[in-house]
């Protein structure tokens, strides 16, 4: 049970990171609930748990499913420029 219990708080950890990241820049509506990171997250993790159970490779089919799962649930969080995006920068932009 122990390695459960530090596997959700590292899970815990990373959502929180998520929901910072993506208040500040401004991908999701300002009054999402934490918890709702907090469930994507731990949804994602058990996508890739079945994905990699049985195939170092993974189910292809499982990871293409999850990632619609995941990216469906928050898409209702998100703001319009979180529907879009965030571009990246490109080698002649400054980082």
């Amino acid at each position: 049970m122990i390695f459960i219990l530090g596997h959700r708080e590292h899970n815990k950890q990373i959502a929180a990171d998520l929901f910072t990241f993506a208040q500040d820049a401004g991908l999701m509506r300002s009054d999402t609930d934490p918890q709702i990171i907090e469930l994507a997250v731990e949804v994602g993790d058990r996508v890739f748990q079945l994905a990699f159970e049985h195939n170092l490779r993974g189910d292809q089919r499982i990871i293409a499913e999850g990632i619609e799962v995941v990216t469906g649930y928050l898409e209702r969080y998100a703001t319009p420029a979180g529907n879009t995006g965030i571009s990246r920068p490109t080698q002649d932009d400054p980082a």
